[in-house]
């Protein structure tokens, strides 16, 4: 598993090596997790990875996960996120999925530019993107790659911030991969 130039690895736990990437001149730092789980499915990973509205059982951040529309450009989905220490956030965003060469999966999404009405008391996520690849194992099982860069909007300390970017996204790689079959 190699780690991108210009990031920095947080922790290595259950399979997978989770860095962060420098800042951009525009966005949030991506993070990324780079694991292989020998044990994993893809037929079980594809399908928690298409089935948008059950995002928060992989998720725990996410409340909710609704399917607005579909389009050629994708599926727009409207969520909202519970955060630790501040109001809580919606987003909406374009989740677009596409069969890799190799017979792996890829999931991406963007935040949309669409209008929506805030719940009373949340807050708009200004910037959430990233992605799934999904990539059948060549002795088996899979080699998954999970970026993400998310802006929830309020400044918070940055050991605060590495905190949960680092914890957070080891627990959902655990659950992806318990729901892929794995350990």
């Amino acid at each position: 598993m190699a780690v991108p130039d210009g990031h920095t690895v947080l922790t290595e736990s259950d399979g997978c090596v989770v860095s962060i990437g420098p800042l951009p001149a525009e966005g949030p730092r991506t993070v990324r997790a780079d694991c292989t789980w020998p044990e994993a499915r893809l037929d079980a990973a594809r399908a928690v990875l298409l089935d948008y509205p059950r995002y928060g059982r992989m998720i725990p951040n996410i409340r909710t996960s609704t399917v607005v529309r579909e389009e050629a450009r994708g599926v727009l989905v409207h969520q909202e996120h519970d955060l630790p220490l501040v109001a809580d956030r919606e987003v909406m965003l374009w989740m677009k999925a596409a069969e890799r060469p190799d017979g792996g999966l890829l999931v991406s999404w963007d935040r949309a530019d669409e209008p929506f009405e805030l719940a009373p008391g949340h807050a708009d996520v200004p910037y959430n993107a990233g992605s799934w690849e999904v990539i059948p194992a060549a002795g088996g099982g899979l080699h998954v790659v999970h970026e993400v860069a998310y802006d929830p909007g309020v400044r918070l300390p940055e050991w605060l911030v590495r905190r949960f970017r680092t914890n957070g996204v080891v627990g959902v790689m655990r659950e992806l991969r318990a729901l892929s079959g794995g350990a």
